[in-house]
């Protein structure tokens, strides 16, 4: 009879997501109760996870537990499968995993050890491939497609900021790359944005979770940390990590996307980074949505986040 693992730290944890050998008996028992004898080898997604992730087949076993906000995280994703095949017959499919199977592994109130089993998406990450030019420019056009139709889907069941453990701000931009000169204006900055709305957001389309075939766009991943949010939520992860700050990508995606760019869109989307840093440290073990802007722009040199966000953003 197997016990719910134990760590004896965060650090101890995290050396754990991708050992194979480890979770191969909760591993097993999921395939047992899944019927998933016949589905293939069990291998370990990939390195950089913030929950233990196994590729079995043309299936994904997601297990949640250990350290940190599982349960939070648990919920979104699981409520994002749900909305994600939802149709009304208006709203165009979102290129996603299904959900196939769930279930937990123990009846321990304080670690059942819930996970997800959804289906494997062809192709392999963005992070992992070399594109030309053109096929950028395809991918932020596809990409901006996709969000666009995202962000139409009602989200109703999502969890909202709120639902997350309380975010402390101060602490979060303390684990980033923001200077400290910049990062004390936050409060007063983020008081004078104008009211949020609330759409259905993935909220970390980074070019670990965007996924192409044969050089095309194949589809998204990673949905637990979808929220009920502000739209401009969503925009700080690809721009630095998917585009690498390339504003002509970044316009090539809000024109496919049918953004709604107002007046105050590159202060509200510096403000939504702000806030998205701070949940994202509360959500993850790493996280600094600042990086590699500190490398490309001389933010010790620039005095208000205003600035900042004309430099960054203004399309």
């Amino acid at each position: 009879m197997i016990r719910p693992p134990n760590f004896a730290c965060l650090k101890d944890y995290v050396e754990r997501l991708d050992d194979g050998d480890f979770w191969s008996p909760y591993l097993a028992k999921i395939r047992a109760r899944q019927d998933l004898a016949t589905a293939g080898d069990t291998t370990p997604a990939g390195r950089g996870a913030t929950y233990p992730t196994f590729l079995c087949g043309d299936l994904v076993i997601k297990l949640f537990g250990g350290p940190g906000p599982w349960r939070q995280a648990h919920a979104a994703e699981r409520a994002a499968y749900d909305r994600l095949v939802t149709d009304d017959g208006s709203d165009p499919w979102i290129a996603a995993p299904r959900l196939l199977g769930e279930g937990r592994l123990f009846e321990v109130e304080g670690a059942p050890w819930p996970y997800l089993v959804t289906s494997r998406l062809p192709g392999i990450a963005v992070s992992q491939v070399d594109l030309t030019d053109d096929q950028r420019v395809a991918l932020a056009v596809e990409l901006g497609r996709q969000v666009r139709s995202l962000h139409r889907l009602a989200p109703t069941g999502l969890a909202t900021l709120e639902a997350w453990p309380a975010f402390d701000l101060t602490a979060g931009l303390a684990r980033s790359s923001l200077p400290p000169q910049l990062a004390v204006q936050t409060e007063a900055f983020l008081a004078k944005l104008s009211p949020f709305e609330r759409v259905f957001t993935h909220g970390d389309l980074t070019a670990s979770h965007v996924f192409l075939l044969e050089g095309r766009f194949a589809g998204i991943i990673d949905w637990g940390d979808a929220l009920a949010a502000d739209r401009h939520m969503e925009l700080i992860q690809p721009y630095r990590d998917l585009f690498a700050c390339d504003k002509a990508l970044f316009r090539a995606f809000l024109e496919a996307s049918d953004w709604p760019v107002g007046r105050d869109f590159d202060r509200k989307t510096l403000g939504l980074a702000l806030i998205r840093q701070a949940v994202g440290a509360a959500q993850h073990h790493a996280m600094d949505v600042f990086e590699p802007i500190a490398q490309r722009y001389p933010l010790a040199e620039i005095a208000t986040l205003d600035e900042l966000a004309a430099e960054l953003f203004a399309v």
